[in-house]
């Protein structure tokens, strides 16, 4: 079988080093790895002939406001903490994530669901949409009558046949 370039994303590696080294069982930058494939099913998966590399999925690109929207909450988290002068481990064993996890929310890192960095926010005490505790409910009913006024289903809309030759 062809290699194959793949020129973005990450590995996992199995048993024995990815080529260009690195530690096993995790996901490791993948910038240029040709891969022998062996079955490719759909674009972010692909199993591989050798035990070496598992798994290739591509990486994730966020657009510089959603990185600068992250990184303020983050920021704004850890100045809250450093207010009520909670200590990281301290705030984590509140919300129930690992110091490391409230840590990369505190760094503005995207990998952060944004359940956990919301459940953080409330524990500190954050408005969330500008909105206190008492007005998050209305927020909800009008973000559902809004809703409502809209088509349930979108479909894509049909392609014009150029059929005048």
């Amino acid at each position: 079988m062809p290699s194959v370039p793949y020129v973005t994303g990450v590995a996992m590696c199995r048993s024995s080093p990815p080529p260009g080294g690195g530690a096993c069982g995790r996901w490791l930058p993948a910038t240029v790895l040709y891969l022998n494939i062996l079955r490719f099913r759909g674009p972010n998966h692909v199993r591989m002939r050798s035990k070496e590399v598992v798994a290739v999925r591509k990486a994730h690109t966020y657009s510089p406001q959603t990185e600068e929207a992250v990184r303020v909450m983050g920021l704004e988290i850890a100045r809250a903490r450093r207010a009520r002068r909670w200590t990281q481990e301290e705030l984590a064993e509140r919300a129930g994530i690992s110091d490391s996890t409230l840590r990369s929310i505190e760094r503005g890192s995207t990998t952060a669901t944004v359940g956990m960095v919301f459940e953080v926010a409330t524990l500190l005490g954050i408005e969330l949409f500008g909105a206190g505790r008492e007005e998050l409910p209305a927020l909800v009913a009008q973000g559902r009558d809004r809703l409502a006024l809209l088509p349930a289903r979108v479909r894509a809309r049909p392609t014009q046949v150029q059929d005048d030759f």
